[in-house]
């Protein structure tokens, strides 16, 4: 996700006259940031402590729920503007199936040629 708080008004405006002040979003769930992997493969680095009190917020939602109310709030000339957006996280689901049974090691196989 990648998300914005903007104020937007009329065209007779001027929006430099309003800013955004007191940030603060409101993500639930378990949400990571800023995941990044070695070009390798060696190596990620992940982030559960992100900024939540920027214009923008940036993550992605680990685990899946139905519902989930993403909330922000800022201050505009000393009065709070509240907003609030729900989200259906879905993720995959699998299952997994154990086989047990003998091992065994052969160096014996025929070579396949194409030619």
């Amino acid at each position: 996700m990648n998300l914005q708080c903007q104020l937007t008004l009329p065209v007779f405006f001027d929006p430099t006259n309003l800013p955004l002040t007191n940030i603060q979003w409101t993500v639930p769930g378990y949400a990571i940031s800023n995941y990044v992997v070695a070009a390798n493969g060696s190596s990620a680095m992940v982030l559960t402590n992100f900024p939540l009190n920027n214009t923008n917020v940036v993550f992605y939602w680990v685990d899946g729920a139905s519902n989930r109310v993403l909330q922000v709030s800022a201050m505009v000339q000393g009065k709070t503007l509240k907003a609030q957006a729900t989200f259906n996280v879905l993720r995959p689901t699998a299952s997994v199936i154990t086989l047990t049974g003998t091992v065994a090691l052969d160096d014996n196989f025929p070579i396949f040629n194409p030619n």
